[in-house]
């Protein structure tokens, strides 16, 4: 299933606004925890491609069990381009 969506209402408008969210977001990022057991938990993959040509962008992001692999949630998601 593909959902349109729009740009969430505080979302950086400008690309300078969304550079300062990666900015203040960086100093929050945990490096020194190791994580959980190899084998255990959850693994998440997410990819975004860009249509420059029609200013689209498309995501898709899939959650698997890390013992089973089975897929255990799915979602993408399809929007027009608001920024550089």
């Amino acid at each position: 299933m593909t959902t349109t969506v729009g740009v969430p209402a505080g979302w950086p408008a400008t690309e300078e606004q969304a550079l300062a969210v990666q900015d203040e977001l960086r100093g929050r990022v945990v490096l020194d925890e190791p994580g959980p057991a190899p084998g255990s938990g959850y693994v998440t993959g997410v990819d975004v491609a860009y249509d420059d040509g029609r200013d689209l962008v498309a995501a898709a992001a899939v959650v698997l069990d890390a013992a089973t692999l089975e897929v255990v949630a799915e979602a993408t998601a399809v929007g027009r381009v608001s920024f550089p």
